[in-house]
């Protein structure tokens, strides 16, 4: 430190861990779910159950509990805005976390480094305009924005895994080891469920069984909540990042 910044050193205004950001933030994509889910069931159940083919179902599906009926989508609509600005923020920062281990600093794994945060860059992008922008509103931008999660966070976590592994390839440590295979398992867990929701809905569109549609609800449950948990996993890659906003020379500054 020079005697300049001796002189005039940064005061710390504001300091806190950002894997407490990244939990309440997710925190608010499970909490709007859950009391969507709890209001249709308790004061919409007939509405939000009710299919075309008219056979009893107990679970409304994802779209039918957050977007079809009021105060649910407002709910919804409100908890997704609070927590998308905090998840472009952690996709920058997995950028400079992959980008300061040797092995994602040049070559294919630095443009894989690059790849990820666009894509949960996208990703994020997808589900705001999904949420705010219903099928009946729009349906191509409805549609265009579903199939654009999709793809962008199968993409995402299927990268994250492959470039996560690279990078501590011969450095693993127990945090990192644990965090990979989080991300792992919860990746396979929600192409599973992907794969389930496919089968049921094409199930209960064919046949129109009791109850077939209600299974398809729950697999879409886990694909939500999968994608959720693949992303906290950050709160383990970022457990000990500190995020602190100072003042020098009437200078506002963010520090990491």
């Amino acid at each position: 430190m020079t005697n300049e910044d001796k002189s005039h050193p940064h005061v710390v205004l504001l300091s806190f861990y950002w894997r407490l950001i990244v939990f309440w933030s997710l925190g608010f994509a499970v909490l709007g779910t859950v009391i969507c889910v709890l209001i249709s069931l308790f004061y919409h159940f007939e509405g939000t159950t009710a299919t075309q083919c008219g056979v009893y179902n107990f679970l409304p599906s994802l779209s039918a509990a957050i977007g079809g009926r009021s105060p649910q989508r407002y709910i919804w609509r409100i908890s997704i805005a609070l927590h998308s600005s905090p998840r472009l923020v952690t996709a920058i920062l997995y950028y400079c976390y992959y980008s300061r281990y040797p092995a994602a600093q040049k070559g294919i794994w630095h443009c894989l480094a690059v790849l990820v945060a666009v894509c949960h860059c996208v990703e994020n992008i997808a589900l705001l305009l999904l949420s705010y922008i219903s099928s009946t509103d729009n349906y191509a931008i409805h549609e265009f924005s579903f199939i654009t999660f999709i793809a962008s966070s199968q993409l995402y976590m299927i990268l994250s895994c492959s470039l996560y592994k690279k990078v501590h390839n011969k450095q693993w440590m127990q945090g990192s080891a644990k965090s990979y295979w989080y991300k792992l398992r919860l990746w396979l867990v929600n192409v599973l469920s992907l794969i389930f929701a496919a089968y049921f809905f094409y199930r209960h569109n064919t046949y129109c069984e009791p109850g077939v549609y209600s299974i398809f609800a729950l697999c879409e449950y886990s694909v939500v909540f999968s994608n959720i948990a693949f992303h906290w996993t950050a709160c383990m890659d970022f457990a000990n990042s500190v995020v602190k906003v100072t003042q020098k020379d009437e200078k506002l500054t963010w520090l990491l």
